[in-house]
């Protein structure tokens, strides 16, 4: 059975700044930067992925018209 998108996610989020918060502290020594890092990152993460989906997206459509293009000649 697949786990709900949603519930996955809530439970990776604490993972995941957990993961952020102590690379940053163990590089760093301090619990101010490892917060900081553990809650900036994950914020600069999710503006990645949304602009990675949308190039992504936007080269499908250009695929897709590339190849109606081609079938109609």
């Amino acid at each position: 059975m697949a786990e709900p998108p949603l519930l996955k996610t809530a439970t990776f989020a604490p993972v995941h700044f957990g993961a952020a918060f102590t690379v940053a502290y163990l590089l760093s020594g301090s619990v101010a930067v490892g917060g900081a890092v553990a809650l900036i990152e994950p914020l600069c993460n999710t503006l990645a992925f949304y602009v990675h989906e949308r190039a992504w997206a936007r080269a499908g459509r250009r695929r897709a018209a590339r190849r109606a293009a081609a079938a109609v000649r």
